[in-house]
């Protein structure tokens, strides 16, 4: 019997959210129930003929479900495993979904776990491969995009409002008390009936666009499917710290709010009549908004003791930063999301950009602010110690308040830079992380062949400093710019702001970035530049990397040329990126993009048209998007399209890094930017080893020196 493709959706209701806490908390949670399921099996590319099962309509399972069973059990009520699927698995066949992560939770823990059907051996997500071809990755938005026969049901909506969530709840709903449940099929036939055809029509809209879309290369199935091991093995989460850093967390907001109430008769959060009541005190002289940056450089340790606000500002200012740090938020999300075992699944998503990289849902692990090591040891000692058992008042004040009190002069502050430690190795084991260094500007060097810069990354000098001194005037030479502290090789501080401006240049202006989009992206780092000095050193770095300001111009032309000229091949000679189209018809068509690894970025109907740039009519390129959700048209050019190949290698670099590791026994639970987090057992390997095994990369990697630096914690910090 030959391997065929059987389609799966299931629709379910639940208490839980699954937005909010995703599909390994919810297809976990008791409340959970399968309300039905459609199932269709055909060859790839042929449509198939669904059936939907309605597993109300089985006698008894009405009753065991939760609401009228007030906690149900699916391991005593098990529902036989339906034939298609039973001959699918004997076959062979691969499972397909839409967001297919779902349909594999209920399938395990439901109907797997519980009911005892047996697991199939391959998936394949049309999601996924919706996003991996440049489309919108929801089911409606891939299957108006494809322009497939069959849309999805608009009708749904509706359906899943009326039967698969809670309708009501008392009070505001972030507090889950529910008023109202679900319809039950009988309360509202019609309602049901809509949701049975609905569900049928989703499969069939999911099939179409299977047929259209081919299947993953070997290359990104074998990344989808590293996606699928991190999120079902999860974050391990240090649960009792996160409850105790709650209570920490809401006695001291509640205590500065009240600060801040005596001192303005306003609270931190009320923004526009905050800002009014700072603009109105002379001290403060051109204050435009209240953001954090904005803030901060109103109180800053160097300020010039004469320059300095007074007290009462300064303690306001603090105030309203701490609370608004969002970070302390992730507290709740963290407890929420983590199952019983104390780890969190599925935060990470699978082609979460255009490039490909991965990007983070809920807690977020891929954007928690930077750890202050120092600050974090002293926190966690704290949560950890003994005081949180001591039931004496202390002034009034529980024991673990009036410690808190003595030990941090900003509480909020000093646990909003130790969030990252709430992500604590599980007991017998250890983080061992590897992070690839300074990879995008590495890979930029090694397109442009700008060996100049490609040999200071192999004779390991800064890159930075080295910008500094060769080409912004910095106040020293390259070897004048460290000295040795404690052992260790510094910068020296005259050195610290060149230093700072050069990275951003480094990092920043290697994608065509000009002199005002400078100074923001400075700011944004919290560095004040002049437009001028934003020319300057834009210019500076232009003419110091020329190969690199040539390869702007070499990939735009490379992507203009595929575009006019289908059918041929356009190669960006010396580095194995080659540019073309491929059209499945006249209406259905990308620009591809094939990277040195063999994998492609896909540019969906791109179209050139004639504009005006820099008093030049040139061909522009554009083609169509995602933005929340919508389609658009986007232009794009050549300093872009070298950020997405430079990006889109740096991640395949991290990919076949990240399976050599999972194969020497590093298994990965977070991947953070340009970093591999891996948990192995705690008497096994080592930082060293982790960074040697990332570092085997391919044949097509060639003469790119890449590096990385390793760490062993117990606590990510």
């Amino acid at each position: 019997m030959e391997p065929q493709r059987t389609h799966l959706d299931f629709e379910s209701r639940s208490l839980i959210d699954l937005i909010k806490l995703g599909e390994h908390a919810y297809a976990r949670h008791w409340s959970t129930t399968p309300l039905m399921l459609t199932i269709g099996t055909a060859p790839k590319g042929v449509l198939p003929k669904f059936e939907t099962i309605d597993f109300f309509a089985i006698p008894g399972y009405s009753q065991h479900a939760y609401p009228k069973n007030p906690m149900p059990d699916w391991a005593t009520f098990k529902v036989p495993c339906p034939p298609a699927i039973l001959r699918a698995i004997e076959r062979g066949d691969t499972f397909v979904a839409h967001n297919a992560r779902f349909e594999q939770a209920i399938y395990y823990y439901i109907c797997h776990q519980k009911w005892g059907w047996p697991m199939p051996v391959a998936w394949s997500c049309t999601a996924a491969r919706s996003r991996y071809f440049g489309l919108r990755a929801s089911l409606d938005g891939s299957a108006s995009d494809l322009e497939v026969i069959t849309q999805k049901d608009e009708r749904g909506k509706q359906f899943i409002n009326d039967f698969c969530k809670p309708r009501k709840y008392k009070g505001a709903k972030k507090l889950g008390v529910v008023k109202d449940l679900w319809y039950e099929p009988e309360e509202n036939p019609t309602g049901w009936q809509i949701g049975l055809e609905y569900c049928q029509i989703d499969g069939e809209a999911e099939s179409e666009v299977d047929a259209v879309l081919p299947d993953l290369p070997p290359f990104e199935q074998a990344a989808w499917e590293w996606d699928f091991a991190i999120n079902v093995r999860g974050v391990p989460i240090d649960v009792q710290g996160v409850e105790r850093a709650e209570r920490f967390s809401a006695y001291f907001t509640d205590s500065a709010v009240s600060r801040f109430e005596e001192i303005t008769a306003l609270r931190p959060t009320q923004r526009d009549r905050v800002l009014e009541y700072l603009q109105q005190r002379e001290e403060i002289t051109d204050l435009g908004d209240l953001r954090s940056k904005t803030l901060k450089r109103l109180v800053a340790a160097d300020i010039p003791a004469e320059d300095m606000l007074p007290a009462d500002l300064q303690d306001l200012i603090q105030i309203r930063l701490d609370c608004s740090l969002a970070s302390i938020k992730k507290l709740q999300r963290m407890r929420e999301c983590t199952d019983p075992d104390g780890f969190a699944r599925g935060g990470h998503l699978y082609g979460g950009a255009h490039t490909m990289r991965w990007s983070h849902k809920r807690i977020q692990t891929g954007n928690m602010k930077r750890s202050d090591a120092k600050m974090a040891r002293l926190m966690f000692e704290f949560l950890e110690g003994n005081v949180w058992a001591d039931p004496n008042l202390y002034d009034g004040k529980e024991a673990w308040v009036d410690a808190a009190e003595w030990r941090f002069m900003r509480p909020l502050a000093a646990l909003s830079v130790s969030m990252k430690g709430f992500v604590k190795a599980k007991l017998g084991h250890k983080f061992v992380d590897a992070d690839f260094s300074q990879i995008e500007a590495r890979v930029l060097a090694w397109l442009a062949r700008q060996m100049d810069l490609l040999d200071a990354f192999r004779a390991k000098k800064d890159p930075y400093i080295k910008f500094a001194c060769e080409a912004l005037g910095a106040p020293t030479d390259y070897d004048g710019a460290f000295a040795i502290v404690d052992g260790k090789r510094t910068v020296i501080p005259l050195m610290k702001r060149p230093r700072q401006i050069a990275k951003s240049a480094v990092l920043g202006a290697g994608f065509g970035l000009g002199a005002k989009k400078f100074v923001e992206y400075c700011d944004n780092s919290d560095i004040m530049i002049t437009e001028d000095e934003a020319k300057v050193t834009i210019g500076a770095y232009r003419e110091a990397n020329p190969m690199i300001v040539q390869l702007w111009s070499r990939i735009e032309a490379c992507a203009v040329a595929a575009v006019a000229s289908p059918g041929r091949v356009f190669e960006l000679g010396g580095t194995g990126v080659k540019f073309y189209t491929w059209h499945i018809d006249e209406e259905r068509y990308w620009l591809k993009v094939e990277l040195p690894s063999g994998r492609c970025l896909h540019y969906y109907r791109p179209k050139l048209s004639l504009v005006n740039r820099w008093g030049r009519t040139v061909e522009q390129l554009s083609f169509r998007t995602e933005w929340n959700g919508k389609s658009y048209r986007e232009s794009t050019y050549g300093g872009k399209m070298t950020e997405n190949i430079v990006q889109a290698i740096a991640r395949d670099i991290l990919v076949v890094g990240g399976l050599n590791a999972e194969a020497a026994g590093y298994p990965t639970v977070m991947l953070v930017h340009d970093s591999n987090v891996t948990m192995p057992p705690i008497d096994f390997g080592s930082a060293d080893h982790l960074v040697q095994v990332m570092c085997q990369q391919e044949a097509w990697v060639t003469d790119l020196p890449i590096e990385a630096e390793g760490t062993e914690m117990e606590r990510y910090v």
